[in-house]
């Protein structure tokens, strides 16, 4: 069971990490195309990224890693 936390846990960390290197792509590449449709992206990614990063440390406490 541990293991499955601990795979959970970082498995969180990479969306995050994949999340954040597409919004920073997505932001430079098409800000001045479609701001009003990248300004929601970011405000919906930013969300997933803080419940997933809350989600990360749940696991990893769980597994005692951090």
């Amino acid at each position: 069971m541990e293991n499955i936390f601990r795979f959970l846990g970082l498995g969180c960390i990479a969306v995050v990490v994949l999340i954040s290197l597409y919004m920073h792509w997505l932001v430079n590449k098409k800000a001045d195309q479609a701001a009003k449709q990248v300004g929601n992206f970011v405000v919906r990614g930013s969300a997933a990224r803080m419940v997933l990063v809350i989600l990360a440390a749940i696991f990893l406490v769980a597994t005692q890693v951090v």
